[in-house]
């Protein structure tokens, strides 16, 4: 996943990026570094509300809890990715 998930990027040049923690038991955090030091605007999500689950380094990102309701996400993506 944290392969292919970094050739998209390259590939497509995304605006920016809202990324499940652990979707069907895989977990980004081996992808982030790569993202964040090309500059893209990251937002993470999980469906547990513990940051002690995040890896320090990604602690100060965006993040939304799962279940969120779209008003609060519309706005995080407003917030984060109207910057770019």
């Amino acid at each position: 996943m944290s392969k292919n998930l970094v050739q998209q990027f390259e590939a497509h040049r995304p605006d920016g990026a809202l990324l499940d923690i652990n979707l069907r038991g895989k977990q980004v955090f081996a992808v982030l570094p790569r993202l964040i030091q090309q500059g893209l605007p990251v937002i993470i999500m999980s469906g547990y509300d513990d940051i002690a689950l995040i890896p320090q380094d990604f602690r100060a990102l965006p993040r939304l809890s799962k279940p969120f309701n779209q008003t609060a996400l519309r706005e995080l993506c407003v917030t984060v990715f109207a910057k770019r």
